[in-house]
């Protein structure tokens, strides 16, 4: 893992998939394990439960935190799948986040 990936891909930061099974859906950023690989979940094919393992090279990182995934994940809380989705929609249809 380079310096500037743990600063890119930060908790609750929204990502594209390019490569794998999932590209070209949108996923939000977990956490980055050990091995430097970035862990992603979409609520939907993939829960928050048991993230996707992705590489870093794989991913186009947007411009966009979700600032309430960032917050719970901060606080040890556990993220709902159902919420996780809709909040992903949410910044990607551009309606507001309730």
């Amino acid at each position: 893992m380079g310096g500037l990936d743990g600063e890119v891909f930060v908790p609750g930061r929204l990502v594209l998939v390019k490569r794998g099974s999932c590209a070209g859906k949108w996923c939000v950023v977990l956490g980055i394990d050990r091995d430097g690989r970035v862990l992603v979940a979409d609520g939907r094919s993939r829960s928050a439960r048991r993230p996707k393992r992705k590489n870093p090279r794989h991913l186009q990182p947007s411009g966009v935190v979700i600032e309430e995934v960032a917050r719970l994940l901060s606080q040890g809380s556990e993220l709902d799948d159902g919420r996780l989705s809709f909040l992903i929609a949410a910044v990607i249809e551009g309606i507001p986040q309730v």
